[in-house]
């Protein structure tokens, strides 16, 4: 099956083809926006995992390098902390501990620094949101649970907890007043 991407633009309100999608999505994966790019994790074959990003000014997408401790097989999530983008690795099968490792300077493998430990019983997906002022970081759990962890105590709350088949998407958001580029009527 081949994938195809279109980008629409405000300006002239249409859309533009993009190059075809080399890759596989992983079914369990949701975008995540860092660094004014949207990332997925991806394969290029069964079990080969990659971080692919789109670049919205490129119209292109590419391979983010991923830390050295994800080897090809590694089974990991995304997630963004203190703007910088992350990766979360399950430290063993029980997906009872858990890595969160960020990439301190966008585009440079060896930036990726270990932020912390996360002790948190999960079955699925472990998605880092951000932290709160006290400095517990907020996580998606399975997409079932929205907790907040506190790594210095090795405790947790669950904020939200979802009856809902469907489940639940925590995402996060910078607002803004700037428009874009020819919407609601400002142009420039």
């Amino acid at each position: 099956m081949t994938t195809h991407v279109e980008v629409f633009n405000f300006t002239s309100s249409s859309c533009k083809k993009i190059e075809e999608f080399p890759y596989d999505l992983v079914a369990t994966t949701q975008g995540t926006c860092a660094n004014g790019v949207i990332h997925w994790i991806a394969s290029r074959r069964q079990n080969n995992y990659v971080i692919v990003c789109f670049d919205f000014v490129e119209e292109r997408f590419k391979e983010v390098p991923k830390p050295d401790c994800l080897g090809e097989t590694s089974k990991f999530d995304l997630g963004v902390l203190d703007g910088c983008l992350c990766v979360v690795l399950p430290l063993d099968t029980s997906q009872k501990e858990f890595e969160v490792w960020a990439m301190k300077e966008y585009g440079v493998k060896e930036s990726w620094t270990k932020l912390i430990d996360i002790e948190i019983e999960c079955s699925g997906n472990l998605i880092p949101l951000g932290h709160r002022k006290n400095g517990e970081v907020l996580v998606e759990v399975d997409q079932k649970r929205l907790v907040a962890y506190n790594p210095r105590e090795k405790t947790k709350e669950v904020i939200v907890l979802t009856q809902n088949q469907d489940g639940f998407h925590g995402v996060t958001y910078l607002e803004s007043l700037i428009s874009p580029e020819g919407h609601y009527g400002i142009r420039e």
